[in-house]
This record gives structure tokens, C-alpha cells and sequence, in this order.
């Protein structure tokens, strides 16, 4: 009986510890193990400052900088402009929901839903549990792009920014084509198989990360769209967005009268209602911003073989994605450049 009973001491006594363990390690990493509830919102002026209530988590160059300058056309919509990466980076988490509430903009009492975007969340290992455990009901938005065009455009932004300025096709001589061109296929290859490892190459493996955030929130909370089917024609995919977010007001939101295309440049262009956006004129009229070169980089075409070798990597991902959100995309070669986001005031 002894015996017994004290093999079943030893057993807790190891249970104990190792659940200690864990504790503590799971600490480190995803920071408070309990969080209170969140505390009141702060007011000031009237207004209030809340936390969000739904997120942009993805994809980096997928053109989340134009949906959010879209959305926040809607006065029922405020959003956070800067991308805070609270959830991904340790050294803004270990700071606190307050600190996190300081980077939320004034609401008014209108304003129901309250949005932030870091595309670095889709991708970060840890974020979609730190996201649950601030609010399990928060609403995801996620907007895929063609993963092969995707790592171009990655590529062609790091390029821009190492140079200083805008890489521009009809101003490359042979040698500086050739050059980069070789830049890209030592980036995304490695021993002439497709480099898993590189940076542009795992963020398009989309079901791999999508799947982290299906084991902390069920499908129906993620709403994914394609930039290709956004940026051709963002308005059906701004009526889906309301109605997934909730936006319940008694007159629609008339989005065809707020973003128009300029004829000269193709590009969407954005005319403020005087609520929800930053910026209004100082004679009280609306403001109009307008997509810039700045957001449709020149691509440089892809060295020979190279195209090909990453629509065949990434064709089992791309299918796994499809099932996994009973949506299929299309993906096919021949794009082209697409533009991705806003800037400046026209």
C-alpha cells in the first residue's frame, strides 16, 4: 500500500514539474500566460480608443497597404495607417496591450470596427496564438497573390531600396539587366533546385502558414480574396469585406462613387467622405489620393528556366491551399505587373 502510494507521489511530484516547464517556456516565448480582460477603452474629447476588432495579417506584397486606404474610406471602419507589429515582434509584445492600444486611432461612435495591418503577422510562428489569446473572436483578412509574382516584386522592392530609387526597365543597359537577373536567380535558387529557405520563397507557400492559423481560429473567421481579383476590380471584394466584418449601417456604402480610376494612369484613385480618412483639404473639400508609380515597380523579365522551375514548386502548395479554403485562384503565368497600394495626394 506504501509502495503504491508513494509511486503515485513521484508521478504527480514529475507531472507537476513538467507542467512548470511548460509554463515557464511558453512565458518566453508567446509573453503572459493569462491576459485580463481588456481594460475600458480610453476617452478623450468624446472619442474613444479601442483595440481592433479585426486584422490584416497578409501577405507582404499582396497589396494590403491599398485595401486598408480603402476600407478606411468607410465610416463605419477606423484604421491603424502604420503598421504597428505588435504580434510578431517580442520587444512590442512585451510592452503591453496599453502600449498597443496607444498606436489605435480616436473613434467616434459610429465606428464599429476598429483595423490594423502588419503583414509580417501571416507569416510569424507565434502571432496566431498571441492573437487569439487578446481576443479569440477577431475578425482575419488575408489577400493572397500569385506566389511567383509575389517573389518578384519582393525581389524588385529590395532591389529598389538597395539602389535608392526605382528600378525602371527602359533605362537598364544590358549589363545591369544581366546583373540583376542573376541577383534573382542566386536569391531564390541554390544548387539549381529552388531555395526553400529564402525568404521570398517561404512566404509563398501559403497553406503552410495559413494552417498555424487554423489550429487558434475556425475558417469562417479568415476571409481570404486574391490581389489579382482585388486590384482588377476592388469593389465586390469590399461588399464581401462588410458583411464578413459585420458593417451594419441602414444606407450602403456607395464604394463605386469613392474609388474611381484615373485614365491616364490606370490606377485607382481614392475621394475621402471627410470621416473615416487622414487627410482633408483645407477649403473643407474632399480629398483624392491616388495610386503612384511608386506601388507598380517595374518586374525584370525572369532569366531563362527560372519562371518555370517556381510555378512548379509552388503548384502542390497552391493546390493544397485551394482545398484547404474552398476557393481556387487564377494563378497563371503572364500577369504582369500589379499595382499594390496608394501614396500621396493628388
Amino acid at each position: 500500500m506504501m509502495k503504491s502510494l508513494w509511486t503515485l507521489l513521484v508521478v504527480l511530484t514529475a507531472s507537476l514539474l513538467l507542467f512548470l516547464i511548460y509554463v515557464m517556456s511558453a512565458g518566453r516565448s508567446l509573453g503572459p500566460l493569462t491576459l485580463e480582460e481588456p481594460s475600458p477603452a480610453r476617452t478623450k474629447d468624446g472619442k474613444t480608443r479601442r483595440l481592433p476588432n479585426a486584422l490584416i495579417i497578409g501577405v507582404k506584397k499582396g497589396g494590403t497597404r491599398a485595401l486598408l486606404e480603402m476600407l478606411s474610406l468607410h465610416p463605419a471602419i477606423a484604421v491603424a495607417h502604420q503598421e504597428v507589429h505588435y504580434f510578431d515582434r517580442d520587444e512590442n509584445y512585451d510592452l503591453g496591450i496599453e502600449w498597443y492600444r496607444k498606436h489605435m486611432p480616436w473613434t467616434n461612435s459610429e465606428q464599429d470596427i476598429i483595423l490594423e495591418k502588419s503583414p509580417a503577422y501571416f507569416v510569424a510562428k507565434n502571432v496566431a496564438q498571441r492573437v487569439h489569446k487578446l481576443n479569440p473572436k477577431m475578425r482575419l483578412i488575408l489577400l493572397l497573390r500569385n506566389p511567383v509574382t509575389r517573389a518578384m516584386s519582393d525581389f524588385m522592392q529590395g532591389a529598389h531600396n538597395k539602389r535608392g530609387r526605382p528600378v525602371q526597365l527602359d533605362s537598364l543597359d544590358d549589363s545591369s539587366l544581366k546583373k540583376l537577373q542573376a541577383d534573382l536567380r542566386k536569391r531564390l535558387t541554390i544548387g539549381g533546385t529552388v531555395n526553400s529557405k529564402s525568404g521570398p520563397i517561404r512566404i509563398g507557400c501559403y497553406n503552410k502558414h495559413l494552417q498555424r492559423w487554423l489550429k487558434w481560429f475556425p475558417r469562417q473567421q479568415i476571409f481570404v480574396a486574391s490581389t489579382e481579383e482585388f486590384t482588377s476590380n476592388p469593389v465586390p471584394i469590399l461588399i464581401q469585406l462588410e458583411k464578413f466584418l459585420s458593417v451594419d449601417k441602414p444606407v450602403a456604402f456607395d464604394w463605386e462613387k469613392h474609388i474611381t480610376k484615373n485614365t491616364n494612369t490606370n490606377f485607382f484613385c481614392l475621394e475621402s467622405n471627410g470621416g473615416a480618412t487622414r487627410k482633408k483639404k483645407s477649403d473643407g473639400k474632399t480629398a483624392k489620393r491616388c495610386l503612384t508609380g511608386s506601388k507598380g515597380r517595374d518586374h525584370i523579365p525572369f532569366p531563362a528556366g527560372l519562371e518555370e522551375k517556381l510555378y512548379r514548386y509552388f503548384a502542390p502548395y497552391n493546390q493544397k491551399l485551394f482545398q484547404t479554403i474552398g476557393q481556387k485562384f487564377n494563378w497563371v503565368r503572364g500577369r504582369g505587373v500589379i499595382t499594390t497600394g496608394f501614396e500621396g495626394e493628388v
